[in-house]
């Protein structure tokens, strides 16, 4: 009986696991095996596995930092955490190697070969006038029968053989460059006589975008003593820079070609360096002369001037490994206390033996977390443990192997999910994305076609309602400031007129109380299309395209595959890759997370639905803190519509200043502006005050009035994108109104974070106790106090 024997180890605290398995060390797969030292029938054993570790991510960095046996075990766990093994079926849509084979000779200048296994290029014939030939990933080991091959090859410039065992010689780029003079590139590396190829090389992750306008620069691993660095001068606008991986040349001997690079870049915020490099970089930023040269560089090697040099850049790195790769082994668990749920996840590493279990879609046991309380009182004494039980017999030698993505099928996505553990090709996630951009933009034009039709007239809803409405709510804050003589707070909903709740009135609050059709709602059919951040996003992208009224945004239950394709694309560009993932409908920044990590993204999609939204890397500061505005807008009809603003508005604010260090990616204070729950805003200005100071910050660029047409404009398009694509929302017995957040660009740009359903008015009420009598005045008899139309603004 598993049961019984389950309480009976949890009883006894019997960790058996290591008599019948034992961890092999496999260097050939670089991996950490699980195998069975007896056999095991099914079903007859249960195992107890201790967690090494349990966390929350907002939390995991400092967890690290202050617990170095905690570094050093994690280390050991994730010793072969950043090996990852080839996808079992393959590469979707790749050409076969005959079918490639047969049409070498008439693929012209440049031929792909990756990923085919080539032993040997001795009997390929290729074109006469091939330039570039790539043949990363391949199995070919001999150097004398492929140079004899390349040398017949007149017209090639650039050769890629990276991860082949033939360039495993470290003298491999000098010695094929010696018998090919005239190569230009060797395995992404310069050669002396590098000329036109370089900026193809250079650019080609960049393809459709002019050289003014490329903002990231890879020179990593390239020997850029070859380098005309002149040519940087045609990149005004980068600001991302990797010259790392070149540790032959020192600042002190190549002093001039760093400074020549240095001073054709004055627009750099993040440079990757070598060691060396970077110690002379921080010691200019010590003796501040580092701005004579660098300007606006805000980070050295992913560390921010503005938190400093680290102490411990050994056991920094050590971190930054740990947090880059512990997905692959982290599980998940939310806390349910009765009624209440923890909606911030909380996650845990295995012990070594739980960890050494290796993946297969047909596995022979089952892993589960477990929290556990020797005391039956988990307020004082809770424990998380895993179990595993044997699910398939096990013989003596049997490897031992879990389902990664257990009860995760196609539906779910699970193959793009594998990409956490396997090689997947790229190729097809970049198709995937391209196609999706193909889809958004054919929706778009679609839904251009379509007349919106103004509903049938009929008695206006305001001409109906008499002098004195009865008002249900559950809103304290209504009940204490609702004071115009238009309205009365009633108890039970069935003597009102209005029902004003903080629930969903048509899937929660109508199963409590039976609806009246008489009776005005606080809602809008439909308008989870605007209270959604996934369809908040979809309305507008379906309306509007790719547009700047949001942030690119995939959800990713439905647009995995998309995501995945443009998080690699931008990697292989070395652009800005920061994301936030959003719960759909969870508000105050419940699990929410800023990453650029595609490993952990795709492992959070385990604790609920999620979109991952681009992240605002440079937004508009507030004295070097990121701020939000908070603004209530009042939507009245939506056939024709009828919305407007309220005049008052508040900031929220991030409480640590700005930045994107690893050392504070996952501090909720630097990131996150709501204060209010569990924190205190420190210094936060009201509206008045940051206009103000806005004015003051950037009269040279723009203005808080002009700036503030933005934002109403862009909320307005919002409104207009959800009436044309959900018409159906118009209803003549709804009202409503939404705290819409915003955030300001560094180029003063507002975009729409959400869009909040009866959101928290606190703060307003207290700047202004005449809110809720000039809300509801104006949404039920057309008085405007302290509001601003909106429908009447000319775009």
């Amino acid at each position: 009986d598993s049961y019984n024997m389950l309480y009976k180890k949890l009883k006894h605290g019997n960790y058996d696991a290591g008599e019948s398995l034992q961890i092999l060390q496999n260097e050939d797969l670089n991996a950490f095996q699980c195998m069975a030292r007896r056999p095991v029938r099914a079903n007859s054993q249960v195992f107890l596995i201790d967690h090494a570790w349990t966390f929350q991510q907002r939390s995991m960095y400092e967890s690290l930092a202050k617990n170095e046996p905690l570094i050093k075990r994690m280390l050991n766990i994730l010793k072969y955490a950043d090996q990852k093994i080839p996808f079992p079926s393959g590469e979707p849509g790749k050409t076969p190697l005959l079918e490639m084979l047969v049409k070498l000779k008439t693929l012209g200048k440049r031929i792909e070969l990756d990923e085919y296994q080539i032993e040997n290029i001795d009997k390929l014939e290729f074109h006469e006038e091939l330039e570039e030939l790539s043949l990363w990933t391949n199995r070919i080991s001999n150097y004398e029968g492929l140079a004899t091959k390349l040398k017949t090859l007149p017209n090639l410039k650039g050769v890629w053989l990276n991860e082949n065992r033939v360039a495993d010689d470290p003298e491999f780029c000098s010695k094929l460059f010696a018998d090919i003079p005239n190569l230009q590139i060797i395995n992404t590396k310069f050669t002396p006589c590098c000329t036109e190829l370089v900026l193809k090389a250079l650019f080609k992750e960049h393809v459709g975008t002019p050289s003014s306008e490329i903002p990231s620069l890879d020179l990593s691993g390239r020997s850029i003593e070859y380098f005309n660095q002149d040519l940087l001068l045609k990149l005004p606008k980068l600001s991302i820079l990797d010259i790392s991986d070149n540790e032959h040349l020192t600042v002190e001997k190549n002093s001039e070609l760093f400074m020549k690079i240095f001073k054709n870049v004055p627009n750099l915020e993040s440079i990757a360096v070598d060691q060396e490099v970077e110690d002379y970089l921080w010691k200019q930023h010590a003796t501040k002369k580092l701005a004579s040269f660098l300007p606006k560089l805000k980070y050295i090697n992913g560390f921010s001037l503005l938190l400093g040099k680290p102490e411990n850049k050994a056991k920094e790195m050590h971190i930054r490994y740990i947090m880059k790769y512990l997905w692959k082994f982290a599980g998940t668990f939310k806390l349910v206390a009765q009624e209440e749920i923890s909606y911030e996840p909380y996650w845990y590493i295995m012990d070594e033996l739980g960890c050494s279990v290796s993946h297969s879609d047909v596995p022979n046991v089952a892993i589960c977390p477990l929290l556990y309380s020797a005391s039956n009182n988990f307020s004082t004494d809770m424990a998380s443990i895993s179990i595993m039980w044997v699910v398939k017999d096990l013989e003596v030698g049997s490897l031992i192997y879990r389902d990664y993505l257990a009860n995760i099928t196609e539906k779910e996505l699970r193959s793009a999910r594998l990409s956490v553990w396997f090689k997947t090709p790229e190729r097809f996630f970049l198709e995937e994305n391209e196609r999706f951009k193909i889809i958004v933009r054919l929706e778009k034009e679609e839904l251009e076609k379509k007349v919106l039709a103004l509903p049938a007239p009929s008695v206006d809803a305001t001409g109906a309602i008499k002098d004195k409405l009865k008002v249900y709510t559950d809103m304290d804050l209504i009940t204490k400031y609702l004071t115009s003589k238009h309205f009365e707070v009633v108890e039970k909903p069935e003597d009102a007129d209005l029902i004003w709740v903080t629930m969903d009135v048509f899937a929660q609050f109508s199963k409590l109380h039976p609806i009246k059709p008489t009776q005005y709602l606080n809602q809008f059919p439909y308008e989870s299309c605007l209270v959604y951040k996934n369809n908040l996003a979809q309305t507008i992208r379906t309306v509007y395209g790719f547009s700047e009224h949001i942030q690119l945004s995939y959800v990713l239950d439905e647009e995995l595959n998309a995501f995945i394709g443009e998080f690699l694309d931008r990697e292989k560009r070395s652009a800005e890759n920061y994301w936030i993932l959003k719960p759909h409908n969870l508000a105050r920044s419940m699990d929410t997370v800023v990453t650029n990590n595609l490993e952990e993204i795709i492992r959070y999609m385990e604790t609920g639905p999620k979109i991952a939204q681009k992240y605002i890397e440079r937004p508009l500061l507030y004295k070097g803190r990121k701020v939000d505005l908070r603004f209530i807008v009042l939507l009245r009809n939506v056939l024709p519509l009828e919305a407007y603003i309220f005049q008052t508005f508040w900031t929220r604010m991030g409480n640590h200043p700005f930045n994107l260090d690893a050392r504070t990616i996952c501090d909720y204070e630097t990131h996150f502006t709501v204060m209010n729950y569990g924190f205190k805003y420190i210094d936060v200005p009201n509206g008045v005050e940051y206009a103000k100071y806005f004015d003051e910050a950037y009269a040279a660029q723009t203005s808080w009035k002009e700036m503030y047409s933005k934002i109403c404009s862009t909320i307005k398009d919002a409104l207009l994108a959800a009436q044309k694509k959900y018409p159906q929302m118009a209803s003549p017995r709804s009202r409503s109104y939404y705290g819409v957040d915003v955030m300001i660009t560094e180029n003063f740009i507002p975009k729409i974070l959400e869009f909040t359903y009866s959101p928290d008015c606190k703060r307003m009420c207290e700047s202004c106790p005449s809110a809720y009598n000039d809300i509801l005045e104006c949404l039920f008899f057309g008085k405007i106090n302290n509001l601003s139309p909106l429908h009447q603004l000319h775009n």
